[in-house]
C-alpha cells in the first residue's frame, strides 16, 4: 500500500486491570504473548465481533485491516492497571464488502462516533486470585465475582493463548479501551 491508499491509527486495546462485570484479569505474561500476536501480523481489525454471533448473521467476517504494530507500556487509567497493549492499525481506503464501506467506517473514526475497542483473545491457564490454584480444578472451591474474607475472587488469565481480533465496537468491555488518534 502506498500512505495515500491506507488510514491508520493508534489504539489502546487492553489492559491488565480488572475487566467489570467479567471478573476477570489479564496478566503481563498474557498481555505479552498478545503483542507478539499482533507485531507477527496475526490480528484483525473489524466491526462488532462477527464471529461471535457468526451464525445470526447470513454474511461472512469482514476483516476490515490489521494491527500492524503492538506495545506494551505503563498505563493507570482504570484503578488496578499498570501496564496496557497498545497497537497500530491500518485500513485499506475505498473498499466495500457486504454493504460496509471503508471509508465511511474511517470517517466514524475521524469524527470520533467509532470510538470504542475490544479485543477477541483466548489463554489457557486461568488462576484463581484467592487460592493460586486452577481456577477450573478441583482444587479450587471459589466462584469468581464472590467475597471471600474480604477478597474478591476473580480470574488471572495466563499464557498459552492467542489474540486474534480487534473490534471497532459501541462499548467495549475493558473501560478505557479506545482509538487514540
Amino acid at each position: 500500500f502506498s500512505a495515500e491508499e491506507v488510514f491508520v491509527f493508534n489504539t489502546k486495546m487492553i489492559g491488565d486491570a480488572l475487566i467489570p462485570g467479567r471478573f476477570l484479569k489479564l496478566s503481563k505474561e498474557l498481555l505479552q504473548v498478545y503483542v507478539r500476536d499482533a507485531k507477527a501480523g496475526n490480528v484483525a481489525f473489524q466491526l462488532n465481533h462477527r464471529w461471535a454471533s457468526f451464525f445470526d448473521s447470513p454474511k461472512g467476517v469482514f476483516n476490515m485491516g490489521r494491527v500492524f504494530d503492538s506495545w506494551l507500556a505503563e498505563a493507570n487509567d482504570v484503578e488496578g492497571e499498570t501496564v496496557a497493549q497498545f497497537g497500530s492499525v491500518y485500513i485499506p481506503r475505498g473498499r466495500v464488502k457486504d454493504g460496509v464501506n471503508t471509508d465511511e467506517v474511517i470517517q466514524s473514526i475521524e469524527d470520533g462516533s467509532l470510538r470504542d475497542v475490544s479485543v477477541g483473545i483466548g489463554w489457557e491457564r486461568a488462576e484463581c486470585s484467592i487460592c493460586g490454584n486452577s481456577y477450573y480444578s478441583s482444587k479450587c472451591e471459589h466462584f469468581a465475582g464472590r467475597e471471600y474474607d474480604g477478597k474478591l475472587c476473580y480470574i488471572i488469565a495466563k499464557p498459552p493463548g492467542d489474540q486474534f481480533e480487534l473490534s471497532g465496537v459501541f462499548a467495549g468491555a475493558y473501560p478505557t479501551a479506545e482509538v487514540l488518534s
